[in-house]
């Protein structure tokens, strides 16, 4: 009998082990895991960082690029022209550069005059270019009264209340904020995104016809009936792009909504930067000033 607490002791012994070896094991493997996570961490900060300093790269290369071509007539058969952009790759990574016109877009701008008033012709342009676009569910009539009351200097119009926003009555910085205003905020992503890829915050009504889209010609120009007639001039300009000469011929004045012109000083830039699966995009606006390219504007998405 006298065995037989030596034989529990041993029995308590050999679980208390097992229990130190399972706590130990766990305790390993929780750190393992921890580790690992803290590892990742890292390398997603360290990919952040590296993924933000390739886009500020990519911003200034194409600085550096459009300072080096300098003309002020730009079309579409620039060499940087793309419709999907400039893909770089610089060792595992990438960087995409997406260099647009943005005199070739609409100036939401020149909506309004200096004194806060809407400008009739660039209203009838705007329900034109949101007419051609075709957006279900929304009306021309709609979402150019609600662009104009959110910019204009009147605080009575139909849709001046926003209960989420205060109407700032001035014209966006940055396009975004329109999707902010009663009637495009009820629109499908895709839908706000097709309206505002036509879009300039500009103040001018020049428009650069050689690198305009279709909808925003068919905007600036009553001549054309329908928008088959602008995307005849569109392919014509891609190829053979129009000349001063050109304008009062295509763009009679008396249909003229918008000023038609073949040269521009304002740019529109997407960078977007991809490091071992993070991204960083940022958008910039490059205009030109005593014939040099500038970063004006610089947002970081």
């Amino acid at each position: 009998m006298g065995g037989l607490p030596l034989k529990r002791e041993k029995g308590a012994a050999l679980l208390l082990v097992i229990a130190i070896i399972a706590f130990l094991t766990v305790s390993v493997v929780e750190f393992q895991r921890e580790a690992r996570v803290e590892q990742n961490y890292a390398d997603n900060i360290l990919a952040s960082i590296e993924a933000q300093a390739m886009v500020h790269s990519g911003a200034a290369a194409g600085l550096a690029m459009m300072r080096a071509l300098g003309s002020p007539n730009i079309d579409r058969t620039e060499l940087w022209y793309s419709e999907e952009g400039q893909l770089i790759p610089v060792e595992q990574s990438t960087v995409l550069v997406k260099i647009e016109d943005a005199e070739g877009k609409f100036p939401i701008g020149a909506l309004v005059d200096s004194n806060g008033k809407a400008v009739t012709n660039v209203y009838e342009a705007y329900k034109r270019l949101i007419d051609s676009l075709e957006i279900e569910d929304a009306t021309p009539e709609e979402l150019a009264g609600a662009l104009v009351d959110w910019i204009d200097g009147d605080v009575s119009g139909n849709y001046e209340f926003n209960e989420n926003f205060t109407v700032p009555d001035s014209v966006p910085k940055h396009l975004d904020e329109i999707g902010r205003i009663k009637g495009y905020d009820k629109l499908p992503k895709y839908a706000l995104d097709r309206i505002l890829s036509h879009l300039d915050a500009r103040t001018g009504k020049a428009v650069n016809v050689n690198t305009a889209s279709a909808p925003v010609l068919y905007a600036l120009n009553k001549n054309y009936v329908d928008l088959a007639d602008a995307q005849n001039d569109y392919d014509l300009f891609t190829t053979a792009p129009a000349t001063t000469a050109d304008l009062n011929v295509l763009f009679p004045r008396r249909d003229r909504l918008l000023d038609p012109k073949i040269s521009s000083t304002r740019l529109q830039v997407r960078i977007e930067a991809d490091v071992r699966e993070v991204r960083a995009k940022a958008e910039a606006i490059f205009e030109q000033k005593k014939g040099v390219y500038q970063i004006v504007d610089w947002t970081q998405m």
